[in-house]
């Protein structure tokens, strides 16, 4: 099927992911991003602009905002987007998760538990 080059048409395609706890709801993240969505008015209405789950990661559920700008408008609209996720998924109450690891020592065939962030 042949390629379509959306930036030669004068847009260009914004990706943009956010991580929360597993203890996080999902949808009060969406909320979030709709929130975000409506509030950008240099997000193109076609294609549709769309909030999904990305991936279940280690430590994080991580949510994708996807949306279009004209070519022109991308970075400035990208890098204001990338703190104002940050801002309002915190506000929202959600976590945004670091990674983590539990460590299990065994000592004398004893296993022990020790956490460590």
């Amino acid at each position: 099927e042949p390629l379509k080059n959306y930036v030669r048409n004068g847009k260009r395609r914004m990706d943009i992911i956010a991580s929360i706890s597993y203890s996080d709801s999902i949808e009060k993240a969406f909320e979030v991003m709709h929130e975000i969505i409506r509030e950008e008015s240099r997000f193109l209405p076609e294609p549709e602009p769309q909030v999904m789950v990305h991936s279940m990661a280690d430590s994080s559920v991580n949510i994708q905002l996807r949306a279009w700008t004209l070519v022109d408008d991308f970075w400035n609209v990208r890098w204001y987007q990338n703190k104002n996720v940050k801002e309002k998924i915190e506000k929202a109450g959600l976590t945004i998760p670091f990674p983590q690891r539990d460590i299990h020592i065994k000592e004398n065939g004893i296993a022990s538990r020790n956490s460590r962030k």
